[in-house]
């Protein structure tokens, strides 16, 4: 055999074990992807009563990247079809944390009710697990679920101080806090429980007043964040299509790259910075 066909049958040979190799790598990176990122916010999800299946959370994650890479792809070419990959394999946990959040909220706002069902169960006789009742079966979403899971729990043996602390644990919120804390104090040491979650209602409902307020006040603060972080996109986007030669020195130079990598840090810190200071706790 000669020399020639050996070369190109080694050629051919190292070719077939780079793809091979290659494959594996992407196939490892996607199975790693998926039990790390898309797995994890589909149980978290399911957990907090969000019905969103895993095929349809991995079909958004890979139409919202496709979505994205396409949308960089013609505002900058591939340095933007990167960032658009970038951003469509973080955006699956950006969005399990969004509906986490406003789902936390809604309990939140849902609470003070809760506690007066609560409070007046407990004033008419009842003991603590009938108001526990009485709240998962007359309370809307999502507080309802949560409690009907507390009353499971209780119901299958497990202790309901126990039962709480994991209701605790899912939602991780002040309010709920106290509200644990007296029930617990409550069932070892006695007292009038049902003054106290009335006490309790109250109090939450005036700092959701005072959290309202202080939301409107400070509503041009966060619309001013959004407003700065969004302009520097916005007027490059713009630029490359007026002047795509002499945007192209920003991607296709060390320097253009230096650049965009200050104005990012820049507008990441004044963001945050915005965000600090409007954010104010109560």
């Amino acid at each position: 055999m000669s020399t020639p066909m050996l070369i190109m049958i080694a050629v051919g040979l190292a070719a077939v074990i780079g793809t091979l190799l290659a494959l594996a790598a992407i196939f490892g990176g996607v199975q790693a992807y998926n039990n790390r990122v898309i797995s994890i916010s589909y149980v978290k999800l399911r957990n907090s009563f969000i019905g969103i299946g895993l095929q349809k959370l991995i079909l958004m994650t890979i139409g919202g990247t496709l979505g994205l890479m396409t949308l960089g792809y013609l505002s900058m070419g591939v340095p933007g079809s990167v960032i658009g990959f970038i951003g469509g394999l973080v955006a699956p946990r950006l969005f399990q944390r969004y509906l986490i959040q406003r789902r936390e909220a809604e309990f939140i706002y849902q609470l003070p009710d809760a506690l007066r069902t609560m409070s007046g169960s407990l004033k008419s006789g009842g003991n603590i697990v009938r108001a526990l009742e009485q709240v998962a079966q007359r309370q809307p979403k999502p507080i309802c679920q949560e409690f009907q899971l507390v009353l499971q729990q209780y119901q299958l043996g497990r202790d309901l101080d126990e039962a709480l602390h994991d209701l605790e644990t899912r939602l991780n919120c002040d309010e709920l806090q106290l509200l644990t804390a007296a029930i617990s104090l409550s069932r070892s040491v006695g007292g009038n429980l049902g003054d106290s979650l009335e006490a309790l209602a109250h109090t939450l409902q005036t700092k959701a007043q005072v959290e309202g307020k202080i939301r409107s006040m400070t509503a041009t603060g966060r619309a001013q964040s959004w407003t700065m972080a969004s302009l520097p996109i916005l007027v490059g986007f713009a630029l490359n299509l007026q002047e795509p030669k002499a945007m192209a020195h920003l991607f296709d130079e060390i320097y253009g790259w230096l650049t965009l990598f200050v104005v990012a840090f820049l507008t990441v810190v004044g963001f945050l910075v915005i965000r600090k200071i409007v954010n104010i706790d109560v």
